[in-house]
């Protein structure tokens, strides 16, 4: 596995979580679990990217290739929670 450090793993284990959190959310009727797991997913990923050597200057491709899948999952993961929460987003900035 090419994505190992200890960075990418606390956000790879925040998107793992995401649906369990999802799930809690629903059953417990509390949005606000929601927007914890956003947030967090967030935090790991800004802690993460100012660290990491940029993913598109990246010279190692399978290295390159795993976190460009990092960013489009965190991306996915966030549009997701917001959708649910009732917010629209913006596809282009």
């Amino acid at each position: 596995m090419k994505l190992g450090t200890p960075q990418e793993r606390e956000l790879l284990r925040a998107l793992y979580l995401f649906p369990l959190d999802v799930k809690y959310a629903v059953e417990s009727r509390d949005p606000s679990k929601v927007c914890d797991s956003i947030y967090s997913i967030s935090q790991y990923f800004n802690t993460w990217y100012r660290i990491t050597d940029k993913v598109v200057r990246c010279t190692d491709p399978l290295l390159k290739r795993a976190r460009l899948q990092l960013v489009l999952a965190v991306g996915s993961a966030i549009q997701k929670g917001l959708q649910l929460l009732g917010i629209e987003t913006l596809e282009v900035m």
